[in-house]
């Protein structure tokens, strides 16, 4: 192929590019059938719940080892010096000149003074009645007497169910008084008594038992006497008694009884049998001042 030849050809081909593309271009605007759209549909409103915070899991963190501390944290732990807005001057309090006296305040015409009162028989207090020297106050129960004629043995001094009612108590406190202070020789005036009383009461037991006890004269009678530690006091027609019932080593069943007239001798012992004279306990008024009535036998002619 010359020269030419090429050249015409490579034109050729260029004028049929150009022809395809022209024709390719009117195909391109041929107008189309148009489409119809669909109206667009209204959008939905959806209400959203609220979102569920979720739960936060605590943990249990193991505790932080103390940490050294640095040197600014121990010098913020020194105590900090005293500044002069915090220093404080002590409060001076005002003298008063020698020889000034002081201020009274008296009260104003608006506040009159508060005037005494007066005691007057409803208020005054109840003067207390004059109880005899030595004489415990006539209460139901009066604890831990001492007694001289006992040796300072305490006693318990309880009034009977009618002492405690009686309002006249004058003969009550005299007689507690009197026994109280009754001196040791009231028992002494006794002790044959008390010994007839053991004489009769030594063959109940045979020698060797527990019970058996040997006493050979009448003032060692009160070493086998263990005395109570409650003493009534009763009143029997004009007389008051007081009925001290003890314990005896030779009568642990029926023990000794004691009985006080006014509270200023012994007018009855033997075994305790609640009665306050021999004449009430034998209903016999010939009684009425035998101190000891033997059991199982009639008096002697001395022990009347």
């Amino acid at each position: 192929m010359t020269e030419r030849e090429g050249v015409v050809d490579v034109t050729v081909r260029e004028a049929t590019m150009a022809t395809k593309k022209k024709s390719g271009s009117k195909k391109a605007g041929v107008a189309q059938p148009k489409t119809r759209k669909k109206p667009a549909k209204p959008a939905k409103t959806v209400e959203r719940k609220p979102a569920r915070k979720a739960a936060v899991k605590v943990s249990a963190k193991k505790p932080a080892g103390k940490r050294a501390s640095s040197p600014k944290t121990l010098k913020n732990a020194l105590p900090r010096k005293p500044t002069a807005s915090r220093t404080r001057e002590p409060v001076k309090k005002p003298t008063m000149p020698l020889g000034q006296k002081a201020a009274v305040k008296r009260p104003s015409a608006a506040t009159p003074a508060k005037k005494a009162l007066r005691p007057s028989a409803t208020n005054a207090p109840a003067k207390p009645k004059a109880v005899p020297k030595g004489a415990v106050a006539a209460a139901p129960k009066t604890r831990g007497v001492p007694i001289k004629a006992l040796g300072g043995h305490r006693c318990d001094i309880v009034l009977d169910e009618d002492c405690a009612h009686d309002a006249q108590r004058d003969d009550i406190d005299r007689a507690i008084a009197s026994f109280i202070a009754l001196e040791p020789s009231a028992l002494t005036d006794v002790e044959e008594h008390v010994f007839r009383y053991y004489l009769d009461c030594k063959d109940d037991y045979p020698p060797g038992a527990p019970e058996h006890v040997n006493i050979r004269s009448a003032a060692g009678v009160w070493k086998h006497v263990q005395f109570g530690g409650e003493a009534t006091v009763g009143r029997e027609e004009d007389a008051v008694y007081i009925s001290l019932e003890c314990n005896c080593d030779w009568e642990p069943e029926h023990g000794l009884q004691l009985v006080f007239k006014d509270g200023q001798r012994v007018n009855k012992v033997g075994p305790f049998d609640g009665h306050v004279t021999n004449s009430d306990a034998y209903d016999d008024e010939s009684l009425e001042d035998v101190v000891y009535r033997p059991r199982g036998r009639a008096l002697a002619p001395d022990e009347m």
